[in-house]
């Protein structure tokens, strides 16, 4: 038994110190201690349900693809769900590329195969939704191929959204290092990330502070945006020991080990079930020892894997420490990728980025997301701002509506990038469009859903010629800002008296 004594400390190594048994729990927007709020908080009424192809076999891979589009405005994924259900069933990267091709070509993605997690540290940073394989759940009682969404990731938790099971009360939250290890179960992990920019933040009015600091603002953010240069991000784990709702016992496997079970207690290694030899080993933790085989305690689950629409045995077949990637269906080897991802237009780090959210008719959000790309009086922002354009009724767009929506058919909100609560202080706000030159004043981010204190018609249109510029005499004693103050109103005075 000494292999399987190995493969067990192996496990406790790669896991670090085991989490309580099972140690997920269904709970929702917020996490089960009440501490974080999930990060990617798409409406229930966005999420939906898999189903199978015309052959039967599950559709989790392009029902989360659709899903992540809800969530980051690719219209052309809207009713990609619909559309597979004509087509077999099971999902692999070969596969996305082809159908991806077939129903929404002009979609901008990435694949990746592989066990650093940094990808997906960086997406859920930058606001975008993962798809991602899950290879277990207590929901399920055993093995699983599966996609999800990865909705939340922070040093304490992780949160999925299963497609089998939706609903804004039915996330399933766990230690990071627990979802990792699902992750990466069934081949290794695969991840499916969307290159469109995230929804806007929660819309909250700026201050009067912010506003009088608001040249110094564009200018900074303009000098300090933050970029990946492809290099982890260090180990992620829980703080704290995970809350657990599940049962005190928990058989669990490891990739690189399917012929063998691993049963916890309380989180606890307590020994290991041989298929193969059909024979199971008590461990002892105080002792570092095995028992002689024998009969488990408890009956282990059978080998097999329910399968929700994964076709594992045709995910890359990669060795130790190997990784794939494929950006838009061609496939790169991992320099190129990183390379690619730097050079923007992907999956660059843009969270630091200034949010402009467009909400009118196509015309409308054509003409400005022309202008930001033409014109040259926008030159200098192009790359500085993340766009997105919504149309009145769309889901993401409910805080910013104005008393008199829908009378008001345009509205352009600019906004700064989102703090970690995921709201973001409007700078700009206006409901006509008067061309390139008149948006060339401010920059940052907008919206989904509605902070109680933000009040859409009290933001400012700093479009207009602005009146003749007031000190705030708070800021006048603090010394830290009094050099700032005066050069973001000598700045100010300037552009009252161009415009005057």
């Amino acid at each position: 038994m000494k292999t399987i004594r190995i493969v067990g400390l192996l496990l406790m190594s790669v896991i670090g110190p085991p989490a309580p048994a099972a140690s997920s729990q269904v709970a929702g927007r917020a996490s089960p201690d009440g501490k974080e709020e999930i990060q990617c908080d798409l409406p229930g009424k966005e999420h939906i349900k898999n189903t199978g192809g015309r052959d039967g076999a599950g559709l989790c891979v392009f029902s989360s693809l659709e899903i992540a589009g809800h969530w980051q405005n690719v219209t052309a994924l809207r009713g990609l769900q619909k559309k597979m259900q004509s087509e077999p069933g099971g999902g692999w990267p070969e596969k996305v590329d082809a159908m991806l091709t077939k129903y929404a070509p002009q979609t901008q993605y990435l694949q990746y195969n592989g066990a650093d997690t940094a990808l997906l540290k960086l997406a859920l940073k930058t606001g975008r939704m993962p798809a991602v394989t899950y290879g277990y759940s207590p929901r399920y009682g055993g093995r699983v191929a599966h996609m999800v969404n990865l909705v939340h990731l922070s040093d304490r938790w992780a949160a999925v959204l299963d497609n089998n099971f939706p609903g804004e009360d039915r996330y399933e939250w766990m230690a990071p290092t627990e979802f990792f290890r699902r992750w990466q179960m069934n081949g290794g992990g695969w991840a499916i990330v969307l290159l469109a920019p995230p929804p806007p933040p929660i819309p909250i009015n700026a201050s009067q502070e912010t506003l009088a600091m608001l040249p110094l603002v564009l200018l900074t953010s303009a000098l300090f945006q933050p970029s990946w240069d492809g290099q982890s991000c260090g180990p992620v784990g829980p703080t704290n020991p995970v809350p657990d709702r599940f049962d005190h016992h928990e058989w669990r496997t490891i990739p690189t080990d399917a012929n063998r079970i691993y049963l916890f207690e309380d989180g606890r290694q307590i020994g290991g079930y041989d298929y193969a030899e059909d024979y199971y080993r008590a461990y002892d933790t105080v002792t570092d020892t095995w028992s002689p085989p024998g009969k488990p305690p408890i009956e282990p689950p059978a080998l097999t894997v329910q399968n929700f629409g994964v076709r594992s045995d045709l995910l890359p077949r990669l060795g130790q420490g190997e990784e794939c990637y494929r950006v838009n269906g061609r496939r790169v080897d991992p320099r190129t990728a990183f390379q690619t991802l730097a050079q923007g237009g992907t999956l660059a780090d843009d969270s630091g980025k200034l949010r402009l959210t467009v909400v009118g008719p196509e015309a409308a959000c054509r003409q400005v997301a022309q202008d930001l790309d033409q014109s040259p009086a926008l030159a200098g922002f192009k790359d500085k701002l993340l766009i997105q354009c919504y149309r009145s009724d769309d889901w993401a767009i409910e805080p910013f509506k104005l008393k008199d929506l829908p009378a008001t058919e345009f509205y352009l909100c600019i906004q700064r990038s989102p703090t970690l609560d995921g709201r973001g202080e409007a700078l700009h706000a206006q409901t006509s469009y008067h061309g390139p030159e008149t948006l060339a004043v401010a920059l940052q981010e907008a919206l989904r859903k509605a902070d109680p204190k933000y009040q859409p018609d009290k933001t400012p249109d700093l479009a207009k010629p602005p009146a003749a510029p007031a000190i705030p005499l708070g800021l006048l004693s603090r010394p830290v800002l009094a050099g700032g103050v005066v050069l973001a109103v000598l700045l100010m005075a300037l552009v009252w008296k161009k415009l005057s």
